[in-house]
């Protein structure tokens, strides 16, 4: 009887700042994951990374990686025309994937590279690592549970500092594109899809502005979102990230997703009180803070996409998921140029 496969091996292109600082010493918190081998543009960056963390070998053409290894996966970490480009090229081996988010700039692009995994018979999968950060998982457990009586409203929050132009797109787009695309997918994680939104846009500068945006899910229920560059002078190190969602006589609140208070509907203490609301919370003990990287995600997500592999069923976040978030931040920025209210089609698969 065969030996049953307790890792999978996986291929990693790229090797640049994000990747090395989330993503590999991710993977090596993946017990599901074996890094086989490092493929980047720039034979140091691939060797560092290769010896810094424990790939058997490295390479600076795709290709060539794909063809001399037995791997049973690929991360990708780039560019999003990188996603798309070399991602595409992976899939025509039969090979699924796992790209960082966007999966492409636009949802046009996101669309061409899933039809890719279906025409291969393989599939892919999105880094949006809030689906599998602590408070967010716990919270989408509370929704979900029948006391809950289903999500009736969301609000979402998110600020940081000033905003570069990336990718070749101003900042205000820029933004919806390439970081809050992120909480697009979150709100779509909790709530289900979008039916329509309504945004509106507040310049200050160049590279500080305010989005206020109202939508309204498929299911009937309804949310907002702040997003922001303003309330922080660190774009990248101070980040402040709000989720409150409400059932029927329920709440659940998130902060910074790794605090979490629970109003239940039912009173948990042995002895009901009239005063006071029944609440529980969660949040890690200062031993647990410095796991930041299991807490926050990323841990999860590389090891779903391993465990993916060696089961075959296909991980969430798909590329599906991906092309969606995209199609919302694309309703947003038009919302907020026209002042109308968007509609969003039917879902793109």
């Amino acid at each position: 009887m065969a030996k049953r496969k307790t890792q999978a091996r996986i291929g990693f292109v790229g090797a640049g700042a994000h990747a090395n600082w989330a993503l590999y010493p991710s993977l090596r918190g993946a017990p599901s994951a074996r890094l086989a081998a490092v493929c980047d543009l720039d034979a140091g960056r691939a060797e560092r990374a290769a010896r810094s963390y424990g790939a058997d070998r490295w390479y600076t053409d795709v290709e060539e990686m794909l063809a001399a290894e037995q791997l049973d996966g690929v991360c990708i970490c780039g560019a999003p025309q990188m996603h798309v480009e070399v991602g595409r090229q992976v899939l025509r081996r039969g090979l699924p994937i796992f790209v960082e988010k966007p999966s492409a700039l636009t949802s046009r692009d996101a669309r061409r590279l899933a039809d890719a995994a279906q025409r291969a018979g393989a599939w892919g999968m999105v880094a949006f690592m809030k689906r599998y950060a602590a408070g967010y998982v716990l919270a989408k457990q509370l929704i979900e549970a029948p006391a809950f009586g289903g999500l009736q409203q969301l609000h979402l929050r998110f600020t940081q500092g000033e905003y570069p132009d990336i990718w070749g797109l101003d900042a205000p787009y820029a933004f919806l594109v390439g970081q809050v695309v992120h909480i697009f997918d979150l709100a779509r994680f909790l709530g289900g899809d979008v039916a329509e939104v309504h945004a509106r846009l507040h310049m200050v500068t160049k590279h500080r502005f305010a989005y206020a945006i109202s939508v309204e899910f498929v299911s009937g229920a309804v949310g907002t979102l702040e997003l922001n560059t303003l309330d922080h002078t660190e774009a990248w190190r101070d980040i402040t990230e709000y989720a409150d969602a409400s059932g029927v006589g329920e709440s659940v609140m998130v902060r910074d997703m790794l605090q979490v208070t629970h109003y239940a509907a039912k009173d948990w203490r042995p002895e009901p009180q009239t005063w006071g609301a029944a609440t529980r919370a969660w949040a890690p003990i200062w031993t647990g803070v410095g796991q930041g990287l299991t807490l926050t995600g990323y841990v999860g997500e590389l090891e779903q996409f391993a465990q993916s592999l060696l089961s075959g069923v296909p991980a969430a976040a798909s590329l599906w998921d991906g092309v969606e978030a995209l199609r919302l931040s694309e309703a947003v920025w038009k919302s907020a140029q026209t002042g109308r209210v968007v509609a969003l089609a039917q879902r793109a698969e």
